[in-house]
């Protein structure tokens, strides 16, 4: 988390943010954003619609300025979180503000709980993909592609090669070594970054997360992840995507510099996620289906629209 952030409101936004994710033990700080949010309308005591939506992006605001590295998924999560909650509001725009309020927790929460549901959907399409025997490259340490490799039945034996580099935080790589290494099927092999390409012809598939799906198909993800895309892509290797439709985003990327800098850098000033392009990727998972990278554009218009 960021520092503190001035301002009463702020203060107690990013107290109950924080709080959703302490108590709550969310798998994605997105998740803990969207409960925030709920909590935000149901305590609304304004008189009008426009004040209440008006408070929502305020929220955003607050928690998009604490929340680190997760800021590009809690910041597209956000995004198609207000235009759930405000669906169909024209439609009762002249009824009572109780109604309207209500009519907008309805449709958040169920927003809300398709997020919940997200990573496990994923998990269990992406499971699938690994079969007896086979030897799969994991990079950037995702929550969602840990969960498919654990969902992997355990008479299917496979070895997983997962990348690290100075980096990474010290805690995270232990955390996903740990629950990897609970896994009797999964034997494990901890590599550099700079030996992927030596890795890279004796593995079977690749598998990443996404810090953000863009518009054209392509992702945004750790630092690296390009790297290993244009070695797989060389070596005739499947790269796989596994990433919650929540971080469907409406940026669109042509190269490394249209990257936003506020996504781009981390601490020091370092860069912290590069652009893969969708040429570079065989397909995604997700919890709307199996994607194509053209096909991503279209559900980017049905979920926004």
């Amino acid at each position: 988390m960021s520092a503190f952030v001035p301002g009463s409101k702020d203060n107690e936004i990013m107290n109950l943010f924080e709080n959703f994710i302490a108590i709550g033990q969310e798998q994605s700080p997105a998740i803990a954003a969207v409960r925030t949010l709920i909590h935000t309308i149901q305590n609304h005591d304004g008189s009008t619609v426009n004040q209440l939506v008006q408070e929502i992006k305020e929220a955003i605001r607050i928690v998009e300025t604490i929340t680190g590295k997760s800021k590009l998924a809690v910041s597209s999560c956000c995004a198609q979180f207000l235009q759930h909650a405000t669906l169909n509001l024209a439609n009762i725009e002249s009824a009572e503000m109780a109604m309207c309020k209500n009519h907008m927790e309805e449709e958040g929460t169920k927003y809300l709980q398709r997020c919940e549901r997200a990573i496990t959907k994923v998990a269990s399409a992406g499971a699938p993909l690994i079969f007896d025997g086979a030897k799969i490259l994991v990079h950037s340490n995702s929550q969602v592609v840990l969960e498919a490799l654990k969902l992997v039945p355990e008479n299917i034996k496979f070895t997983a090669w997962i990348t690290s580099s100075e980096k990474d935080a010290a805690n995270e790589i232990q955390d996903f070594e740990y629950e990897v290494d609970k896994c009797a099927n999964i034997t494990t092999n901890f590599i550099q970054d700079s030996e992927i390409g030596y890795i890279m012809e004796t593995i079977d598939l690749v598998l990443v997360g996404a810090e953000a799906v863009v518009k054209n198909g392509g992702i945004l993800n750790k630092v690296g992840t390009l790297s290993v895309a244009i070695c797989a892509k060389e070596m005739n290797k499947p790269l796989y995507v596994l990433a919650e439709s929540f971080k469907f985003s409406l940026i669109y990327p042509l190269n490394q510099r249209d990257v936003p800098s506020e996504f781009r850098y981390g601490a020091n000033n370092r860069v912290r996620i590069d652009y893969t392009p969708p040429k570079y990727i065989t397909m995604l998972i997700t919890d709307r289906g199996l994607l194509t990278p053209t096909a991503v554009c279209d559900e980017l218009l049905e979920m926004y629209l």
